[in-house]
């Protein structure tokens, strides 16, 4: 009986070894994580890690299925599909206008709100701009919150379906507004700020996505 018990412990041992040294070959990039930490991580097909997920996005008007989710990467929040790929703006509904016609000039994300009291918005929120550049952004400003002011614009872009990656332009047209309150949109570079190698037309990372929380 004592040398079952010794052989019981030893392949214990073995194995809580083992477990240990899994972890300490692990990569330091965050790849992998201790089970128990409570953060679900987003990845990449092939393994790359996105980000934190923060939580789920729904359709408008809601109560409806959630079509993307909200990522928390090196301090910033972004918006993404499940297909990998992103909504105009920062989730359905989201409206981009232009100074320009068909979609070009100085970008504004619509605050949908009035002049007065003057929309912030957190300058850590990345949108994506499909029609135009093809790009992610970030308010523009300084410090933590960028101020929507009211400009003129002369063309718009939205989704043109519920489907995270779609975006079609028009030039706005009477009785179409002619002023927006937005916020005044500048690049992002994803690979500095994110850590992330995007591509294609739309923009998008790898997918098959992979949801983990250990």
């Amino acid at each position: 009986m004592t040398n079952i018990y010794l052989k019981a412990a030893t392949i214990l041992a073995l194995a809580a070894s083992m477990h240990i040294a899994t972890f300490a070959q692990s990569p330091t990039d965050g790849r992998w994580e201790r089970p128990g930490s409570g953060a679900v991580r987003v990845f990449d097909r092939n393994r790359h890690l996105l980000g934190t997920l923060v939580g789920l996005t729904p359709t408008e008007p809601t109560p409806n299925e959630p079509l993307s989710f909200v990522l928390f990467r090196n301090g910033y929040f972004i918006s993404m599909g499940f297909n990998g790929q992103f909504p105009v703006g920062f989730e359905f509904g989201s409206q981009i206008y232009w100074t320009g016609s068909n979609c070009t000039g100085d970008s504004y994300l619509s605050s949908q709100d009035g002049p007065s009291p003057a929309p912030v918005m957190s300058r850590r929120t990345v949108i994506w701009d499909g029609n135009a550049a093809n790009s992610l952004y970030v308010a523009s400003g300084h410090g933590e919150y960028a101020v929507a002011v009211e400009t003129p614009v002369v063309s718009a872009e939205i989704a043109n379906s519920t489907l995270p990656g779609t975006s079609e332009c028009f030039d706005l047209l009477p009785p179409g507004p002619s002023h927006i309150v937005g916020w005044l949109l500048t690049p992002l570079d994803a690979r500095k700020v994110l850590g992330w190698d995007l591509s294609g037309t739309p923009l998008r990372v790898q997918a098959p996505l992979q949801f983990k929380d250990r």
